[in-house]
């Protein structure tokens, strides 16, 4: 299998969009981590549930411009 294949699944803007909310929540659960981590809580399924949850809403602007980007593009 050739590197082909990929470039063309990563140009796909869904695939990319998913990618890049999947970035998102590993960066808040990285985050909420390092914190539980410094204040010596341990990292529960909460806190994994809510660091998933800001991610997801952190995300949220970024979704909301690339649809009214593609409304005003096709109207």
């Amino acid at each position: 299998m050739n590197l082909d294949f990929f470039f063309k699944i990563a140009r796909d803007r869904r695939v990319r969009a998913a990618f890049t909310l999947m970035l998102y929540i590993l960066a808040t659960m990285g985050i909420y981590f390092i914190a539980c981590h410094f204040i010596h809580r341990p990292f529960t399924d909460l806190e994994l549930l809510y660091s998933a949850l800001v991610g997801c809403v952190a995300y949220l602007p970024r979704f909301i411009a690339r649809q009214r980007a593609a409304n005003k593009k096709n109207p």
